[in-house]
């Protein structure tokens, strides 16, 4: 069974601190937390009472556990990662944190009726799906989910090219973080990431 500290990692390191960025849908942000769609969180009291205006990519060390708690709560717990592989865990959670449960849930559905299964794509990780999860080899699934992601993320750039080049490095580093460089890796060689800096 997967632990959330582990995928907690992985995505910790590519969102940040503090962002403020007029071109960004999200507003303003915190360690990828969004506050159009998380106003209540609870760190926007702290975030409101530092001098004016934060230095983007600030990090305040009194966040990190609520942070921690608020990516347990409102991901990794909704999505089941604790009942799935790591190596599924950390590539939906990450999907998941960074484009939204359900648009992260419905390619995981995707790629499982594409191995084999039979589920409706409806974007929540009900017994079904991780009944079906269990009956494919789980590289390939995470292999997979990630190649739906980059075909998103080349869709979603032609709409916001100015954010195409993070959003790629980060599935490359994801790529990273696949357990094998057996069939996986082949097919996401055949879509050719490409780190950009």
């Amino acid at each position: 069974m997967a632990q959330f500290g582990i995928s907690y990692h992985i995505t910790e390191q590519m969102e940040g601190g503090y962002s403020n960025n007029p071109l960004d849908k999200g507003g303003e942000t915190y360690a990828g937390i969004s506050r159009v769609s998380f106003p209540d969180w609870k760190g926007w009291a702290f975030l409101d009472k530092q001098a004016k205006p934060i230095k983007t990519n600030s990090f305040f060390s009194y966040l990190s556990m609520s942070v921690m708690q608020f990516y347990k709560a409102q991901f990794w717990s909704p999505l089941k990662c604790g009942f799935m592989s790591q190596v599924v865990a950390n590539q939906l959670f990450d999907y998941a944190v960074n484009s939204g449960k359900s648009k992260a849930v419905k390619d995981l559905q995707t790629v499982l009726n594409r191995l084999g299964a039979f589920l409706q794509v409806d974007g929540i990780v009900g017994e079904k799906t991780l009944t079906a999860m269990a009956r494919f080899n789980q590289d390939d699934i995470a292999g997979n989910l990630l190649i739906e992601r980059e075909n998103f993320i080349n869709r979603l750039a032609q709409q916001q090219p100015q954010f195409k080049r993070g959003w790629l490095n980060r599935i490359a580093y994801l790529k990273s973080h696949l357990s094998t460089a057996g069939v996986s890796f082949g097919l996401l060689a055949l879509v050719g990431l490409t780190v950009f800096f």
